[in-house]
């Protein structure tokens, strides 16, 4: 599909730029992502599907597998309003 060469990638085949970006969310994700696929947020942008903050779910892809799970943890008893 293509070659990571450094920084760069040489493209074999035509691909989407949304396959590269799934291929390295797999390849990163130790700990799967809480989504369920029900992405509506409150007014303090909390989703209400998954309980994570905005900002949590932009970040998820660089986060260490520590944070991660720190986060993992913390949805268990997170209570946001709806």
């Amino acid at each position: 599909m293509y070659l990571n060469e450094g920084a760069y990638f040489t493209f074999t085949t035509p691909i989407s730029i949304s396959s590269i970006y799934n291929d390295l969310m797999q390849q990163n994700q130790v700990i799967k992502t809480p989504c369920v696929s029900i992405c509506k947020y409150n007014k303090a942008n909390y989703c209400i599907g998954c309980k994570r903050h905005s900002s949590e779910i932009t970040g998820w892809i660089n986060y260490s597998d520590a944070v991660r799970q720190a986060i993992m943890q913390d949805l268990k008893d997170r209570d946001i309003d709806v």
